[in-house]
């Protein structure tokens, strides 16, 4: 780090101290080949109305909306179907109270199917936002 960089450092800590210092310097910092102003580079690279030279597409936010709408509803829709049946299924069995062997059997084998449904639904859903 060099004397002038180191120098600089401490103008701003001592501007930051005492605002009413008239020895700062508050211009912008200047230019020069080897550290270019890199806003005034972007100006000049990309003028305004370049848009279309960039290949960028308008943005529409109705159009964005009903299409995350559309495809995402289907998802939740889903899972709030699987939730229900599986919360349907615990009191179904909740009510019939003690159950026989074969009847817990049933149970389980209801429960993890829908639980792999449910997890394969949230790993699509995840998997379209990993794109």
């Amino acid at each position: 780090m060099g004397v002038l960089s180191e120098q600089r450092r401490m103008q701003r800590y001592h501007r930051l101290d005492d605002p009413s210092d008239a020895t700062c310097n508050d211009e912008a910092p200047e230019t020069s080949p080897a550290r270019p102003n890199h806003a005034s580079l972007a100006l000049a690279t990309y003028p305004a109305g370049a848009a279309g030279s960039l290949n960028a597409k308008s943005f529409h936010s109705k159009d964005q909306f009903r299409s995350l709408f559309r495809n995402q509803f289907f998802r939740w829709l889903g899972t709030a179907i699987i939730i229900s049946f599986v919360l349907v299924t615990i009191k179904i069995y909740e009510i019939k109270g003690n159950v026989s062997r074969l009847q817990k059997n049933d149970f389980n084998i209801i429960i993890i199917a829908l639980s792999l449904g449910l997890g394969l639904n949230f790993f699509v859903s995840d998997d379209t936002y990993a794109r």
